[in-house]
Parts: C-alpha cells; structure tokens; sequence
C-alpha cells in the first residue's frame, strides 16, 4: 500500500508544520465552546473582539503567515497593517 502522499508526489511529503502556543490546546476549546454555547451572541462577539484585541500582538509569527498567504490569495489586495 502506498501512502497518499507518496500516491501523487512519488516521494514522501514531511509532517506539516504546526504553530504551538499554550492557549492551542483542546482543553482551552473545549471551555471555549462550553461557555459560547451558553452566552448571547451579542456577548460572544463582544468577547471575541476583545479577546482578539488583547492577543493581537502576542503572535507575530502567526500573523505573518496569514499575511504571506493573503498575498498569494488576494489579487491586489492592500497590505495589511
């Protein structure tokens, strides 16, 4: 049997890189949904922004990966602050 990566590249393919950070953990979404599933919409968009807002800053590297790959996707698109 030949893995599927090997199927279509005809050589093994390394194991994607995944970015790690303490808060990218499945217990931290599992409290995440457990306390969404019971909020308002209005608090879960309140608490979303806010959230995004305090952690902006704390993930240059993953930030800039999403840049990287809005250039590539977006045509003409304006740079991102």
């Amino acid at each position: 049997m030949v893995p599927v990566s090997e199927a279509f590249l005809g050589h093994a393919t390394p194991a994607p890189r995944w970015y790690v950070h303490r808060l990218n953990r499945p217990a931290v979404y599992r409290i995440g949904a457990a306390v969404a599933g019971v909020l308002p919409r209005a608090i879960r968009l309140w608490a979303a922004q806010a959230v995004a807002a305090v952690t902006a800053g704390r993930f240059p590297a993953e930030r800039e990966v999403v840049r990287q790959m809005l250039r590539r996707v977006v045509n003409g698109a304006a740079p991102m602050r």
